[in-house]
């Protein structure tokens, strides 16, 4: 079987009315993604475990801490590419 892989943004609709720590746990989950793609792990899992903390039942975070954790221990990111690979549902 020929498996094809494609590129996927994936966006989340945020309603226009929500509390404020809403807004804040959003741009500090913007922040460690964005530490995450330019391959700063130490800061994006530092910033991830900080967010989980105070948004502990957020399935996103929870995900990039566990991604994180991964990549680190994996070693070398000479050639880093924050590409992410879901295989499954």
């Amino acid at each position: 079987m020929n498996c094809v892989l494609r590129e996927l943004e994936i966006v989340e609709l945020i309603a226009s009315e929500k509390p404020k720590t809403q807004d804040e746990n959003h741009a500090a989950f913007a922040r460690a993604t964005n530490l995450y793609r330019q391959g700063n792990l130490n800061q994006a899992i530092t910033k991830f475990e900080k967010l989980a903390q105070r948004w502990n039942n957020d399935g996103p975070t929870q995900f990039y801490v566990v991604l994180c954790q991964r990549r680190l221990s994996e070693g070398n990111h000479g050639d880093w590419d924050p590409t992410i690979v879901i295989d499954q549902k």
